[in-house]
């Protein structure tokens, strides 16, 4: 059975068991995300399904979703943390109008 549990935050990415390569795990992170858990774990799960690794539409995916869960949890992608440090400074791009 598909069930994620909600994980404590950690320092380092091995405290946590994770299964990335389970064709289920864009799953749990969309439950994840809906639930506004910091992390999850894929401790308690009986429904691991090994991923094909060269579907890449699956692994664009991935990325995407782990990008929004860390964000969700408070990280920023370093030209985001970037720009934020550097909100008084003028913006080089411009908007057509």
């Amino acid at each position: 059975m598909l069930n994620p549990m909600p994980a404590q935050a950690v320092n380092r990415p091995s405290e946590v068991e994770r299964r990335v390569l389970c064709s289920r795990y864009s799953e749990c992170l969309e439950i994840c995300l809906s639930k506004r858990w910091q992390g999850f774990s894929c401790s308690e799960c009986q429904d691991f399904e090994v991923e094909c690794p060269d579907d890449t539409a699956h692994w664009a995916e991935q990325s995407k979703n782990s990008g929004w869960l860390l964000m969700s949890a408070g990280y920023l992608p370093r030209w985001i943390a970037e720009r934020v440090r550097n909100r008084n400074e003028p913006e080089d791009f411009f908007c057509d109008s």
